[in-house]
């Protein structure tokens, strides 16, 4: 069964619902070792790497690895025209995560540097990997708009933005005729979390109101940590084993023992393992939604691109969520 992939604003083609999540690429992972990775994920179908100027810049010697390597992979394989082209900027640096980087100069300075990385014409989709609520929508949105002017970027989204932000963001670019957020990048997974583990106060747990907006305006929703630490497949291989398994304090709640049970169960009856299962649940909804993956091994993404092909119904989903975000 071949990958499914969604319609995405201002792109001239659709994306595959599973996105290779480009943080281990060039890091801990080796060029060689990348390069198979992305090989790999392109020959199922795969048509988006999930990177950012940021990755890489927390190893030593490592400053902007991931761009570099996909940017190598994509030139040695002369393929960037069956490739989305994505990357974030904007991000703060790690060493002082408090002080904002989303003024106009940042914001182009980071693309700059992304698009020689990448040793790409254009990025199709860029997105602002933070928000800064004291800078004004309507700058933000000019500093991208220019972007788009210039020709260096044909769309943009956010990431880790609130539901309120983008929500105003998007009503202020229909009124002024500016080009409006493509897409919206928001940490979900089948896993409930414990907010107090979360420990990066800048980033953004979809909730309820986040999901009301995708549903209601078919705003497309790439979801990061979508396996959740691959915490489900662990307490399958614990369960298998007859050992206990002990979560993360981050997802160390009974809600997850329950999801794991169900989600258990609709594995069996329908052939999958159970990470497709808590991928599909995520890649099922009825507006374009997206999986990021990470992977460290060929048979971790082989396994993680088999969601790739699997719809769960609406009475599945809600077993999984126990109908946290019915329809």
């Amino acid at each position: 069964m071949s990958m499914r992939k969604r319609p995405i604003p201002g792109l001239d083609q659709p994306c595959s619902v599973i996105v290779l999540g480009g943080v281990h690429l060039g890091t801990r992972l080796d060029e060689s070792d990348s390069m198979r990775l992305l090989d790999l994920y392109a020959d199922a179908g795969g048509n988006m790497v999930d990177t950012a100027e940021v990755y890489g810049n927390w190893v030593p010697g490592k400053t902007n690895a991931s761009e570099i390597v996909i940017g190598k992979w994509m030139k040695s394989r002369g393929n960037r025209d069956r490739m989305i082209v994505t990357t974030k900027g904007g991000h703060p640096d790690l060493g002082s995560m408090n002080v904002s980087r989303l003024h106009s100069a940042d914001i182009r300075a980071d693309a700059e540097g992304s698009l020689r990385r990448l040793q790409a014409d254009v990025i199709d989709l860029y997105w602002l990997h933070r928000d800064d609520r004291t800078i004004p929508v309507s700058e933000l949105l000019g500093s991208l708009a220019r972007l788009v002017e210039d020709g260096m970027i044909r769309s943009f989204g956010c990431s880790n933005w609130e539901a309120d932000r983008i929500a105003e963001a998007n009503r202020l670019a229909a009124k002024q005729g500016l080009p409006l957020f493509a897409a919206n990048q928001a940490w979900w997974s089948l896993a409930t979390l414990d907010p107090a583990h979360i420990g990066d106060p800048t980033v953004v747990v979809l909730d309820e109101s986040m999901y009301r907006l995708h549903a209601g305006t078919g705003l497309p929703l790439f979801a990061y940590s979508s396996q959740a630490k691959g915490l489900f497949a662990k307490m399958e291989a614990a369960a298998a084993a007859g050992t206990v398994f002990e979560a993360p304090p981050l997802y160390d709640l009974p809600a997850n023992v329950s999801r794991f049970e169900q989600a258990r169960r609709i594995a069996a009856e329908r052939g999958a393992t159970i990470s497709q299962i808590a991928l599909s649940y995520i890649v099922s909804r009825p507006f374009p939604a997206f999986a990021v993956v990470g992977a460290s091994h060929a048979s971790q993404l082989a396994d993680s691109l088999g969601a790739g092909a699997l719809i769960l119904g609406d009475e599945e989903l809600d077993l999984l969520d126990n109908g946290q975000f019915a329809e």
